[in-house]
Formats: C-alpha cells, structure tokens, sequence
C-alpha cells in the first residue's frame, strides 16, 4: 500500500532517488569547472561515499540545469546489475548534493510533512492488513541497543492495539550498521527464518535474547543465532544452510540503499504513511501519529 499523497515543493527532477536524504559534500576548488570535471568529481565522491557497502560508481552523463550541474551516475556492485543515481554541482564545483533537489517558490508558508513513496509487491516482511489506513515502514538493526528499546516499548504496543486490530500495515526493513557486526547476519537470520513462516518470532526472539543480557549494544554471534533459532523454526538444518548461505545478503544490502534513498542515516527510522519519525520513539508519540493519520 502506497502512503497517501501530499502536495510538496516541487522536484528539479524526479530521476530515480537511489542514495541518501539530502546532504552536503564540501570540494575544495576554485574558479568555473567544465562537464567533464564536473563528472569526475561527481563519480570520484559517490564512489568513495558508496565504497564501505561495496558498490562502485561511475558518471554516465551531465547536464546543465538552474545554474546547477547534474550528473547522473550507474551505481551498484561489479558483478551485478546497476542503478541510476543522480547528483548535483554548483557551477564551481564547491558543494555537490546526492539525493533530491527541490525548486520552490520563495514562500515562507509552512508547507505539508515530506512523504516519501515506497512501493511494495507484497514480498516483504510485513504484518497486518495491507489495505488497512495507515502504513508503517520500520528500518532497523538487529543489534542496535535504539532498536531494541523500540521494539520492546513501541512496536509490542504498536501490533497489539493498531497491527492486530486492523488499522496498520507493518513492514520491517533491514538497515544493518557497519559497526554492528551481528546486525547483517541477524537480518538475513530473519529473512531465513521467513522461509519456514516465522519471520516475526525470530525477529522477537534476537530482541528478547539480547535484553536478557542487559543494557546497551550486546555482542552475539551467528553461532548464538543458530542457537536461539532451536526454539522458533521447525527444520534448524535448513535454517542453519541458509544462513551460512548467505542467500539474502543481497536482500538486505537492497533494503539498506533504499532507505539511504529516502533519507535514513541511522536507526531505528519510521515511516508512518511516508512521514519520516527518527530514533526510537516512546509510544505516545507514534500513537499520535497514527492517530492523526488515521483521523484523515
């Protein structure tokens, strides 16, 4: 279900969002710079700001736009298929934009909350009805201590009195930080754990095993995965050849770049019908939220 609608200044060019929310690079030079450097600059920081996922890029085409220089960019890993990325110059090459740019009109009235537009084919790892009002996208990771606390004094509260009643529809995404080193592997433990139709209680279980042991980000291993997985699927010896696999990494890793996409940069990070809610926030907040969607 697409989050409903809301008019928003208007876009210099849609393109395909492909990396982060806004954000500024600094470029120390000088004077005027041409086509040509505007794209090798462009594909010199991309590549490096994209290199820790893996991924390479490289400057396809640029053109000239408001005083403004857009090159667009092939992003992705070597051995599989690229997407379009597009960033923007200022003329003099100093500051470079990755994301989407936005003209506006130089007024000063406030304006409705940003949405953003996720598109969703029924594959994901979701709860609840999706056709109900109000459409919930969490992007999270496993190990993160935020996380957590969201998990047990949000999202608990969040399926028992909106989920399970009907009036939201809830899709967990992965977005495993690089300094969490159980984040990636417990993200690709639940997609492993789908197969046998028990996404959510592995998804629970990492949570409650990790706050049994305390406060803060708790270390634990594929092997403690494996372990705690005993008492949720059916069949541990597929589970386990799964995970050792390494069959839904790519899964994940697409999860991540589209929330970079639409303006993650750290986690927990919500969606409530495509109003972006950052960090672990206490449960009245997000039922105020919900309520106001819902009273819409």
């Amino acid at each position: 279900m697409s989050p409903k609608k809301t008019t928003k200044p208007k876009q210099l060019d849609k393109g395909v969002k492909f990396l982060f929310g806004i954000f500024a690079v600094i470029i120390f030079l000088s004077g005027t710079i041409s086509s040509n450097n505007a794209m090798a600059i462009a594909e010199n920081q991309v590549s490096s700001i994209v290199a820790s996922q893996g991924l390479i890029a490289s400057a396809t085409d640029v053109t000239f736009e408001n005083g403004i220089y857009k090159v667009t960019l092939d992003v992705g890993h070597i051995d599989h298929p690229h997407q379009t990325a597009e960033v923007y110059l200022t003329k003099d090459g100093k500051i470079m934009v990755v994301g989407t740019a936005y003209e506006t009109d130089g007024s000063t009235e406030s304006v409705a909350p940003s949405r953003e537009e996720f598109e969703l084919d029924g594959s994901e790892l979701s709860m609840g009805d999706p056709n109900a009002p109000v459409t919930v996208i969490e992007f999270s990771d496993f190990q993160c201590p935020f996380c957590r606390k969201f998990y047990t004094a949000t999202v608990q509260d969040l399926k028992t009195n909106y989920i399970d009643t009907g009036k939201v529809y809830f899709v967990y995404k992965h977005f495993p930080l690089s300094f969490h080193p159980a984040a990636q592997k417990s993200a690709e433990a639940v997609e492993c754990a789908n197969e046998q139709d028990k996404w959510v209680e592995m998804h629970d279980k990492i949570f409650d095993e990790q706050e049994k042991q305390g406060q803060g980000t708790i270390q634990y291993t594929a092997s403690d995965i494996k372990t705690w997985a005993r008492s949720v699927v059916s069949d541990t010896t597929a589970f386990n050849t799964c995970l050792d696999s390494g069959k839904y990494s790519e899964k994940v890793a697409v999860d991540m770049v589209e929330g970079q996409a639409s303006g993650v940069s750290g986690t927990p990070a919500s969606f409530v019908n495509g109003i972006l809610v950052s960090g672990a926030q206490p449960y009245e907040s997000f039922k105020t939220l919900v309520d106001s969607e819902l009273s819409e």
